[in-house]
């Protein structure tokens, strides 16, 4: 991070204290300097003590505190404001200081790698990263903020780094420092290649209202360069910033919230017109339009580059961050270890720090348990924070996310944070991206989709020092056959697929109950399949008949689907010749659309298949269940689900789990779904004696 004296610059922090910094003018030989001071979160003026007895309660948000004071404050202030929410929008007027020290912002930014920066705290040369060097020198020139009594939080200084202790308590605090701040400042590096225009292009989708953004991919057609020659190519390295793939800066840019504005170079956007611009991109025809539109700008510069879009960091800021940061301003629920799962798939220095990284979007309860253990090695840590949401939620849950696959080599019914096989799309909870679905829909709660445990009370405790989960459930079925394993985004391993050859169906319509499986009986937003999505059997296997279809049939969405249409292909070819009793898996299907045929069920079909064979493998039982079991996307076929292995319910777990014995005990290899087990059927055949409950040891 940095190379900080420890005797003279930082004394240790009595509870609650933290330190913040204030940009000194620039000198001649224009080297940054700065003071680091210490501070008190408890020390508030009178005036703003006042407030927060009249308008807080435990359930009120900071985010809408401050907000609302900075209404008040600045309604009695007679200079007029800006009209635009610039940085001058962020920075509080005297009258605004909350703390009788003044009041502070927060600044989020990617460390980098290159500590090639000097500048000056309390009189010493200090290394800092080049990046964080030019963020305080973009912020110095800033018309003077960050001089007098606003200051500003940067982790590097702030903390000191060398102590463990102290920056394990620190670290506990990022909600409350993000949250606390007057503003978030998202520095996202100097401008280059044209990402002042990708910043003036969000601008103007942002302001679109709805009847123009309808009409904006035909507009675009007639005139491309409507937001500029470079909009789109500007827009995309704005995106490809190292930024975005920083895991810390997730929980910085939710917490701030409506509070936080993002700085390339000189150029600033506050983060509503940031988010609502990047959404702009998901409406109708415009996602499409994007793609052409980057080629045509990068082939204007007769450049050999890249034409793909980063499409990793739009889908964070649309799927992610804009809906979370509501969240924080309306008030809600803390996420659960199923989303901040998804989250932490972005980079971090430490593997800790995939759960210490985002410990400012979790339940304080949980973060209080897991402060003590910052020092505690890798797999310690991932087993204290399964355990804490285990016993804070009362439920078995995070067993859907456990396996033995992750590099961590945690125990089996551990969540690996490290894990790559979690995939975002995968989940039956979200929502498809396309002209038939609105952008920005909240995906429900993923404990609500499913129940097939019945809902029946966890029955658990934790024995051997902890190392071992003992619970209650029900041996469901053992697997007698699977389907292919994945290799890369378009390709399946056909050597992998182990034939069903005893298998016999116990459906009384084994089609539809293929068909049903094959969607794992949830569309978007986790809503239940219907007679309609029957049309997944008529949904065409190859290229040549697909789109001479689509085409006749004038359905523009599907049409355009061409380059991820092939892993529909691919998936059939790999699994048409799977025995299914008397009959191959493909003689199931057609590959002729009826007449009458709706675009909208064959789009939704079509994601939901996607989705469903990202991170799973075709799953059948000796009892004649479908279904699905996890795919070890990374892993070699030595370390992938195997036929023999068994699947289980929990109580207290809403989906069935693939588990392998070992010994007396077993281990969890990840969720299954069961076709026909979904809803609760099991207690039925609990209550019958067909099935019989009993005692599971995780190790």
């Amino acid at each position: 991070m940095g190379s900080l004296s420890q005797g003279t610059l930082y004394r240790p922090l009595v509870k609650e204290e933290f330190r913040l910094i204030t940009i000194h003018p620039q000198l001649e030989d224009g080297v940054l300097c700065c003071s680091l001071e210490t501070f008190s979160l408890n020390e508030i003026t009178p005036v703003y003590q006042q407030f927060l007895h009249s308008y807080s309660s435990a359930s009120t948000p900071r985010r809408w505190l401050i907000s609302t004071w900075a209404s008040i404050q600045r309604a009695k202030v007679v200079r007029r404001l800006p009209a635009t929410r610039s940085m001058g929008f962020f920075t509080p007027t005297n009258n605004c200081y909350r703390f009788t020290w003044g009041d502070f912002a927060a600044l989020s930014y990617a460390w980098g790698t290159d500590h090639a920066g000097k500048i000056i705290v309390n009189g010493q040369e200090t290394v800092v990263t080049k990046n964080l060097e030019e963020a305080l020198h973009e912020l110095r020139a800033d018309k003077g903020r960050f001089t007098d009594k606003y200051k500003l939080w940067v982790d590097a200084l702030c903390i000191n780094q060398l102590d463990e202790e102290e920056t394990a308590e620190q670290v506990s605090r990022m909600r409350e420092i993000y949250s606390q701040a007057w503003a978030v400042i998202a520095w996202l590096g100097p401008a280059a290649d044209d990402t002042d225009q990708g910043m003036h292009l969000l601008c103007g989708l942002a302001r679109l209202n709805n009847e123009e953004k309808d009409e904006l991919s035909a507009s675009l057609e007639t005139n491309p360069t409507k937001f500029g020659d470079s909009a789109f190519y500007g827009l995309n390295n704005l995106m490809k910033r190292p930024y975005w793939s920083r895991l810390w800066i997730i929980q910085e840019l939710v917490l701030g919230s409506n509070s936080t504005v993002l700085k390339c170079g000189g150029h600033t956007l506050d983060w509503s017109t940031f988010s609502h611009g990047i959404s702009t991109l998901y409406h109708g025809g415009i996602w499409a339009a994007k793609d052409w539109l980057l080629k045509s700008e990068i082939k204007n510069k007769a450049a050999s580059l890249d034409p793909r879009w980063a499409t990793a960091s739009i889908h964070l800021v649309h799927q992610d961050l804009r809906p979370l940061s509501k969240y924080e301003v309306r008030g809600g629920e803390r996420q659960g270890i199923r989303k901040l799962l998804e989250l932490a798939k972005s980079e971090s220095r430490e593997e800790k720090d995939k759960v210490f990284g985002l410990v400012g979007m979790m339940d304080p309860a949980i973060v209080r348990r897991l402060v003590c253990k910052y020092s505690k090695s890798t797999a310690e840590i991932f087993r204290a924070t399964t355990v804490a949401f285990i016993e804070h939620y009362g439920n078995l849950e995070p067993l859907r996310e456990a396996n033995i696959w992750g590099s961590a080599h945690t125990l089996s019914w551990v969540v690996d944070w490290t894990w790559h096989g979690r995939l975002r799309y995968s989940k039956p909870e979200s929502v498809f991206i396309g002209p038939f679905w609105t952008p920005g829909t909240p995906e429900p709660r993923p404990e609500t989709i499913y129940s097939a445990d019945g809902q029946r009370n966890p029955q658990y405790s934790f024995i051997t020092e902890g190392q071992l989960l003992n619970c209650q459930g029900v041996i469901l079925d053992t697997i007698c056959g699977l389907g292919a394993c994945k290799r890369g985004r378009f390709d399946w391993d056909t050597a992998s697929v182990v034939q069903p050859e005893t298998w016999t169906s116990i459906y009384n319509d084994t089609a539809k109950a293929l068909c049903s499986a094959l969607l794992l009986g949830r569309v978007s937003n986790g809503e239940h399949v219907s007679e309609r999505h029957c049309a997944l059997l008529n949904l065409p296997r190859t290229y040549d008949s697909a789109f001479e279809q689509f085409e006749t049939l004038g359905w523009p969405w599907l049409k355009d689907q061409e380059a991820y249409y092939s892993r529909w292909v691919g998936w059939n070819k790999a699994h048409g010749n799977i025995k299914m009793g008397g009959q191959c898996m493909g003689d199931y299907f057609t590959d002729i659309i009826p007449e009458g045929a709706s675009e909208f069920d064959y789009a939704e079909v079509f994601l939901a298949a996607d989705r469903s064979g990202m991170g799973r493998r075709l799953m059948f039982t000796q009892k004649g269940y479908l279904g699905w079991a996890p795919d070890n996307i990374h892993g070699s076929l030595k370390d992938q689900v195997r036929a023999g292995d068994m699947v289980c319910l929990v109580f207290g777990c809403s989906t069935p789990l693939v588990v392998r014995p070992a010994g007396e005990n077993f281990q969890v290899l990840g969720e299954a779904y069961v076709e026909g087990m979904m809803d609760g059927e099991a207690t039925k055949l609990l209550e019958r004696g067909e099935l019989a409950e009993q005692g599971l040891v995780f190790v």
